[in-house]
């Protein structure tokens, strides 16, 4: 609804933060979706107002939180 951030993985995929809805999406760079980003459990991780998205050398990504005002690590494996 709200795109905000936006990565490329090592991989090639992009990273497009929702602050609208609050979650992380995943497309091909064909533009194929792939979904949101999950927790263990399967549900969708919610972040407040995700508004800036990078990756490190080893694959992590770094979500800022505007609405939280923080920002956090999440491993991608």
């Amino acid at each position: 609804y709200r795109p905000k951030g936006v990565a490329v993985a090592p991989d090639g995929d992009v990273w497009i933060g929702d602050s609208r809805i609050g979650v992380i999406q995943v497309f091909r760079a064909t533009g194929e979706c792939l979904g949101v980003l999950r927790d263990g459990r399967g549900q969708p991780l919610r972040f407040e107002t995700p508004s800036g998205l990078a990756f490190d050398a080893g694959g992590d990504l770094y979500v800022a939180e505007l609405g939280a005002e923080r920002v956090v690590r999440v491993r991608i494996r």
